[in-house]
């Protein structure tokens, strides 16, 4: 050994430069852990020695110095114990090699991590770490992993970040728990863990505001399904799900419990929409409210159902939709409208950008129709169903005229509507019996009345009967229908004085939309129809013969007689009569008058002998020579017996004058006067 170095002092006193080689290689930290006592472990490769040149490891911190030698080329992890709380060092392993002057080799300044964290009391645990190197070296991975323990002695992974981040905020789905956190950087060799730390940690944040997808609906079942996206916070309990009521406030009607649940179902009467809809998310923590409640996020934006209303426009055979829009999506590219047809499949008939549509319909065709809005995003939402049908036309289902019938002096006219839905009004027309044309006399707008009665005035039923005939006008201003005709009864009376007879003869009616089953005939005693016919004829008799004569006495010389036509019940069920003029039979006064009668004899009473005359209108008088009234009476069943007026005598035998005045049964005034010779036989035995 001397010699060597008397040898490599004759080098440096000659001035010669000795380069030393050396075969051994920088460490390399591979990573540091963190133990849950706090205790830092610095990691690294162990060096290569072909040479033997291998002398120490020695450790060094940046705050901390020196730390210690390890002398076995082996050693590849050093422990500091207790660096104290919250400390972040940076540290490097050194080589040292045991050739003379040679220096040692350093590998990089590696920091452990430390973790921070902040537990603001808001329901969020704040992350904040620091990172290893400055740099993100090769081996290093390129996340940070982000564990937390729950339940106690269970790690897991929630999330990663970029290495360049270094801080986190973890939102607490967990009622109250003490949570812990620890950060893991992977590397190629080993992880760097940084210190573990946790806190007393109470879920403070209500769970995110829901997001409805869409309204819809089905068309097969009628029923409203409400669709929302899952709610992005994990401790997500369930949905309340509101309504909008009549007074325009969101109202709950239910639950939905479990958080992958994002439909409802709801029943409404379809007719009452559009309908409005809301969600809300709760989480299983409860609230300080009393009574306590779930946690429970602000209600979605509502969406509102698109409801579709109809119209029929009958003159051009159009359908016209309007919708009230669907309300929701952020925008809406179109509306597409389906149809089926007479219960067809659905086809798709049209689009709008508006809300409104028209289509073509077919008389007797029923359509079934729905709207389809379609969001930007492509998400649907079907509307309510709509039914319109063009079965009937224009015009209504059955229209005629039902009777034309006398009443009085005028003639009634009666036209029945059965399903007059399209029907706007009603004219009717009188046929000029000169001209042979049909003549418009009235026209009656069609209400809610399924029968329609027209009077004629401008008539006299006493000449003749009238025709007439109605028309059927549709709420497109067009003749739907022509009516059958109806003639109204004209009834005449013959009289025969010598008979005593009254022939009836009357036109026949035309024309019930039935057949005719009888003829009525009414007479009337006294100024008093019967309301017992007089007589039943067939339909084919318009002929009737009434003798007068049993009851000429007690009439009042005038009798009056109507025809009624009787329809047999129709196709629909129902039946009409028609009655005619009220026609009437005079036949004259017959009068006898004695020409003498005997006081105190057979005949004591002149009286005259009358029938087929006014009962009231009866004047009989009785004159002496020198025209003084010596006997008057108005009651046709007094007579004169002979006495002087006011006088208990007779009067004298002689020839005396009467007068008689009555009138016929049209109220024409008679008048018979004469001679009478009064017998007295009061004195003869």
């Amino acid at each position: 050994m001397q010699k060597v170095l008397q040898f490599f002092t004759l080098f440096l006193l000659l001035g010669f430069n000795i380069q030393i080689a050396s075969a051994l290689t920088a460490p390399e930290i591979t990573c540091i852990t963190t133990a849950p006592n706090g205790d830092i472990t610095i990691h690294w490769n162990t060096v290569n020695d072909p040479n033997g040149e291998f002398d120490s490891y020695d450790l060094f911190g940046d705050g901390g110095g020196f730390f210690n030698t390890y002398p076995n080329i082996n050693t590849n992890s050093a422990t500091i114990t207790n660096p104290g709380a919250g400390t972040v060092d940076g540290y490097y392993v050194t080589v040292n090699s045991n050739i003379p002057g040679a220096p040692p080799l350093s590998s990089d300044t590696l920091k452990n991590i430390y973790l921070n964290l902040n537990n603001p009391g808001n329901g969020e645990a704040i992350l904040q770490w620091n990172q290893p190197h400055a740099n993100q070296l090769s081996s290093f991975n390129d996340y940070f992993h982000i564990y937390k323990e729950f339940p106690a002695g269970t790690w897991m992974l929630i999330d990663s970040v970029l290495y360049n981040t270094t801080i986190y905020s973890d939102t607490i789905n967990v009622c109250e728990e003490f949570l812990s956190y620890q950060i893991i950087l992977p590397t190629s060799y080993c992880n760097f863990t940084s210190n573990s730390i946790g806190d007393i940690f109470e879920d403070k944040i209500v769970p995110s505001i829901p997001v409805i997808t869409n309204v819809n609906i089905d068309t097969l079942t009628n029923e409203i399904t409400v669709s929302w996206d899952v709610n992005s916070q994990t401790d997500t309990y369930g949905y309340v799900v509101y309504q909008t009521d009549l007074a325009g406030n969101l109202v709950e009607i239910d639950t939905v419990w479990g958080r992958p649940n994002t439909t409802f179902t709801h029943s409404e009467n379809l007719a009452d929409g559009p309908f409005e809809y809301s969600i809300a998310a709760f989480d299983s923590c409860f609230t300080t409210n009393v009574p306590p409640t779930y946690q429970t996020s602000a209600k979605a934006s509502p969406h509102t159902t698109n409801q579709l209303t109809s119209s029929i426009d009958k003159c051009n055979s159009l359908v016209n939709l309007t919708w009230t829009g669907y309300l929701g999506f952020d925008s809406i590219v179109e509306s597409k409208v389906f149809a089926s047809v007479n219960n067809g499949s659905w086809q798709e008939i049209g689009q709008s950008t508006t809300n409104s549509y028209s289509t073509n319909i077919n008389f007797g065709d029923e359509m079934i129709i729905a709207v389809q809005t379609i969001s930007e995003q492509g998400i649907t939402s079907f509307s309510n169903k709509d039914t319109v049908n063009l079965s009937a036309g224009n015009g209504p289902g059955i229209s005629y005229l039902s009777v034309a019938t006398v009443e009085g002096e005028n003639t009634v006219i009666k036209h029945r509507i059965i399903n007059g839905d399209g029907v706007k009004s009603i004219q009717l027309e009188r046929l000029n019996s000169t001209s042979q044309d049909f003549v418009k006399i009235d026209e009656s707008v069609m209400g809610n009345n399924a029968e329609i009665i027209f009077t004629d005035a401008n008539v006299d039923v006493m000449d003749s009967s009238y025709t007439y005939r109605t028309i059927t006008i549709d709420t497109c201003d067009q003749i739907s229908q022509i009516s059958n005709l109806g003639t109204s009864i004209h009834l005449k009376v013959i009289t025969k004085d010598d008979t005593e007879q009254h022939t009836l003869q009357w036109t026949p009616y035309e024309n019930f939309i039935g057949t005719i089953s009888s003829y009525r005939v009414y007479r009337s005693i006294e100024g008093v129809f019967d309301t017992i016919p007089l007589a039943v004829l067939p339909y084919n008799e318009r002929t009737y013969t009434d003798k007068a004569t049993p009851f000429a006495k007690s009439k009042e010389g005038r009798v009056c007689y109507l025809v009624e036509a009787v329809e047999a019940s129709n196709a629909y069920g129902l039946q009409e009569t028609s009655r005619s003029n009220v026609a009437c039979g005079v036949i004259e006064p017959l009068i006898f008058i004695p020409n003498a009668f005997t006081v105190g004899g057979k005949n004591p009473v002149f009286k005259p002998e009358t029938r087929h005359r006014q009962l009231n209108d009866y004047l009989f008088e009785i004159y002496d020579r020198y025209g003084r009234v010596i006997f008057s009476t108005a009651n046709p069943e007094e007579g004169w017996n002979g006495k002087l007026k006011h006088q208990s005598r007779n009067a004298e035998e002689g020839v005396y004058v009467y007068r008689l005045s009555l009138k016929n049964g049209n109220g024409i005034q008679v008048i018979r006067h004469g001679h009478v010779t009064l017998l007295d036989y009061s004195g003869v035995k």
